[in-house]
């Protein structure tokens, strides 16, 4: 399993207290055992600075000891951060970590995936078409060459549904090239109707930020006394979206207020 977080914000310093949260839950999942989600970590941040992306092989809560070593643009941006804790030992490095990146099929966006819960990498595989090539790939890499080829349609989450083995949490930044817009895109759902407080992602919205984070997130989060409530499942949700010109120029912001807690 893994932690993340999703977040539309004009506030660097609220992103970082968010990522703190993260970088705990990662080093001790007190909603699952204890767990360390140690497997890497990787983000993404889109903002009128340009496309960041940085993934690394080393725990988050290593990496991140001191979380204002974290360099996130100024002012408005989109982000995603992930902590992973693979399901295959032999898939674990800088290469390994999330997000991942796609195409679609017609060249004109470009995805970034980040995924929480399992899917049948074999039987999704078969359906792509990779038959024995689908052991090379991590089963969220399989999630992402869906969307990409179809695009977040409910035709292709209702495909990953039908090879979710736990659960299917995602967060989707999606970036128009021609335009330079750009959205960020939060899912959630699981097998288990008894596995909701875990696998629900949580709405956190406050100051200038909204965010869409892993429960146990939020739940280290309730010490910043930040109030949080579900997503719900099946529930397609954009938290924000941002537009920046060829020259860099940002042209449009806006964020999801999320549920009322």
């Amino acid at each position: 399993m893994c932690r993340m977080l999703g977040a539309a914000s004009s506030s660097p310093a609220e992103v970082r207290l968010l990522v703190s949260c993260l970088a705990r839950a990662a080093q001790r999942d007190v909603l699952r055992h204890d767990e360390v989600h140690g497997d890497g970590w990787g983000m993404a941040a889109y903002s009128r600075e340009g496309l960041l992306v940085r993934r690394s092989a080393r725990p988050i809560f290593d990496e991140l000891s001191d979380v204002d070593s974290l360099h996130l643009p100024a002012g408005e941006q989109l982000v995603m951060v992930h902590a992973r804790a693979a399901s295959d030992s032999s898939k674990v490095g800088i290469a390994y970590s999330h997000p991942y990146e796609a195409l679609s099929a017609d060249g004109r966006r470009l995805y970034l995936l980040a995924h929480n819960g399992s899917v049948d990498r074999e039987g999704l595989g078969r359906a792509l078409g990779l038959g024995e090539l689908s052991g090379n790939y991590v089963d969220s890499e399989l999630a992402l060459m869906v969307i990409a080829r179809e695009g977040l349609s409910e035709g292709a989450l209702e495909l990953l549904r039908n090879y979710t083995e736990t659960a299917l949490d995602l967060l989707i930044m999606e970036v128009d090239r021609p335009s330079g817009a750009a959205r960020l895109y939060a899912y959630s759902y699981w097998r288990d109707l008894g596995e909701g407080e875990y696998y629900e992602l949580r709405v956190i919205s406050a100051g200038s930020t909204t965010a869409v984070v892993s429960s146990t997130v939020a739940k280290y989060c309730e010490a910043l006394e930040l109030r949080h409530s579900g997503l719900g499942p099946g529930r397609l949700v954009m938290v924000g979206e941002l537009s920046v010109n060829r020259s860099g120029g940002l042209t449009g912001f806006s964020r999801w207020r999320g549920p009322t807690p």
